[in-house]
Parts: structure tokens; C-alpha cells; sequence
């Protein structure tokens, strides 16, 4: 069963793109939305950091909004809006990397 929370809604596809908007992975199946939703559900707000706000695009896509973050390879991610967000800091970025199609 694909993972969700109240506020999202559930996920049913999350796309990954590079700096050039092409996207490098679809994740939409339920094992790898799960295997997603483990990291992302458990990361956790931190301060903001002095580097670019996001090298990658993550779009998630829910039964009840669809959202845009802006994500670096070490882990750091943001939701893209207008005004200024939070930054969160993902746990095992390096293996969570590999799940989103980021080769170093």
C-alpha cells in the first residue's frame, strides 16, 4: 500500500530531475514508493545551509496536491515556493541518493 499522511494525501508517483529538468527516475510502483516514503517521512528539519537550494528537482505527486522540492546530493532538501521554507536534512542520503538514480 503506497505510503501517505494526512496533509499529502498518498503518493502515487515521484519523479526526479537534474538541473536541466530532464528527468533521470520515475519511482511509481509500491515498493519503491515505500522504500521513498521511509527516508522522506523521517527526515528532519535543520538549519539552513549556505549552498545552492537544490541541484535536483523531486516531484511528488498525491491524491491531494502535487509538490516541487529542490534537493542536493548531500541530503538537503526544501519545498519550492515563493516565500523562504524550511530545510530538512534526509538520514542516509547516500543510500537514498542511489534510490532516486543520483550517481555521484
Amino acid at each position: 500500500m503506497p505510503a501517505s499522511t494526512k496533509q499529502e494525501g498518498t503518493i502515487s508517483k515521484i519523479l526526479i530531475l537534474n538541473s536541466n529538468f530532464k528527468v533521470i527516475k520515475t519511482l511509481n510502483s509500491n515498493s519503491d514508493i515505500e522504500a521513498f516514503s521511509q527516508y522522506w517521512f523521517s527526515k528532519q528539519e535543520h538549519a539552513s545551509s549556505e549552498k545552492a537550494p537544490g541541484h535536483y528537482k523531486i516531484d511528488i505527486y498525491t491524491t491531494n496536491s502535487n509538490n516541487r522540492y529542490l534537493y542536493n546530493e548531500n541530503g538537503t532538501v526544501r519545498l519550492l515556493t515563493k516565500t523562504m521554507t524550511p530545510e530538512y536534512q534526509i538520514h542516509n542520503f547516500k543510500s537514498f541518493n542511489k534510490l532516486l538514480g543520483i550517481v555521484e
